[in-house]
């Protein structure tokens, strides 16, 4: 028998052993850099591959270091911003949290209130401020239009304001400063925001110092850095749809029920704070949407008002879809607050006339108007309740 050379023997052994240690690694090394961040997975691969290119045996050489293959630098501090960039960015990063708070209320369950003449914010404003309607100079991207919008200036320190609202209303804030590119600020600004959910309203609030005013006339403005601090308050209400609010600053909610002239059905809601999906029950069940209908006794238009209603109300063009729909919910109106915001006595009186309804001290027993009121409230119902 041959005998076989040791040194023949023991390389290819030794390479065999070394190998199979050495891929289970990088095996490891590869997926361990799939759970890194990206600017440390190219060094940690950099790493394995000059580990794997190094001699299995001989040689003096070792695996370089991380440090010595691409050496760590620490972050540098950011570039100032200029006042108006940092405004928008902070005002964007509050966005996103709002929204995420937004997405918590689930649209099969909830309402939204919109914005209407007679709403009184839920936050008051801070030492007693006279603000004014508003926010931010810039859209609040992504998510929907506040219910109602409060912005102030104040003499008052950030520090004192954040503690106002976190005692107040419990707000939780988050506080930061922002080097500014911008001398006349003296180079920085401060500013807090926080979102927090009270009740059935998402509320958000950001504060800031300085304040960027203006001065001069028209076409000549120069903009000022003033030692003032700004608060802006978006309110973002809902409404269970386990409830119905016919009238009133409550009623009126986003229309989700896709009807013709939707549009103009939510602007009259405004307009009158008259909740928009009883508006479009209403409108559907006079003219089913038809604004050229026309009755046997003269009613016409979406919500065929017979002419001398139609004049006392207002309305030159029945025909007209935008004259007829406000007409309309004028005169509904006029029912609710005749009959103390009974939806059904409105209705029935919107049907069959006030003096009727007076006469008969409730709904009159006349068959059209019974099945008029409950075919208008079953869809109601339906479409703005949880059905």
């Amino acid at each position: 028998m041959n005998m076989m050379n040791t040194n023949q023997m023991t390389f290819p052994i030794y390479r065999l052993l070394c190998c199979g240690l050495l891929l289970p690694l990088l095996s490891v090394g590869k997926v361990a850099a799939q759970h890194v961040p990206q600017e440390f997975g190219n060094l940690w691969l950099e790493v394995m591959k000059n580990s794997a290119s190094a001699p299995v045996t001989g040689g003096s050489r070792s695996a370089p270091l991380a440090e010595e293959t691409h050496p760590v630098r620490k972050p540098s501090a950011p570039a100032p911003l200029r006042f108006s960039t940092a405004i928008d960015k902070e005002t964007q990063a509050l966005g996103v949290v709002t929204a995420a708070w937004r997405g918590m209320m689930p649209g099969t369950e909830y309402h939204r209130i919109l914005n209407s003449p007679n709403r009184a914010p839920l936050l008051a404003a801070p030492f007693g401020l006279k603000g004014k309607n508003g926010t931010v100079r810039v859209a609040w991207q992504g998510i929907d239009d506040p219910t109602i919008g409060r912005q102030y200036a104040s003499d008052s320190t950030l520090e004192s304001l954040v503690e106002w609202y976190r005692g107040t209303y419990g707000i939780p804030f988050t506080v930061r400063t922002v080097a500014l590119a911008d001398s006349a600020t003296g180079g920085r600004l401060t500013i807090a925001r926080g979102v927090h959910r009270i009740g059935n309203t998402i509320v958000s609030v950001m504060i800031w110092n300085p304040t960027v005013g203006h001065s001069g006339k028209r076409g000549s403005k120069r903009t000022n850095y003033l030692q003032k601090t700004s608060i802006a308050v978006q309110e973002r209400a809902f409404r269970s749809r386990d409830f119905l609010v016919a009238e009133g600053p409550d009623a009126v909610v986003e229309l989700t029920w896709q009807v013709p002239y939707g549009d103009a059905i939510q602007r009259m809601s405004q307009k009158y704070e008259i909740d928009p999906f009883l508006i479009a029950a209403l409108v559907q069940q006079e003219s089913n949407f038809n604004a050229g209908a026309i009755s046997v006794d003269s009613a016409m238009g979406l919500t065929q008002m017979i002419p001398t209603t139609a004049e006392a109300m207002g309305v030159t063009d029945p025909a007209d879809p935008h004259q007829s729909l406000e007409g309309g919910v004028r005169y509904l109106k006029l029912m609710l607050r005749q009959f103390n915001g009974n939806v059904m006595l409105a209705l029935a009186a919107y049907n069959a006339g006030p003096g009727n309804v007076m006469k008969y001290r409730g709904i009159p027993p006349f068959p059209e108007t019974r099945t008029y009121v409950r075919r208008i409230m079953d869809r109601y119902k339906e479409k703005a309740g949880k059905g």
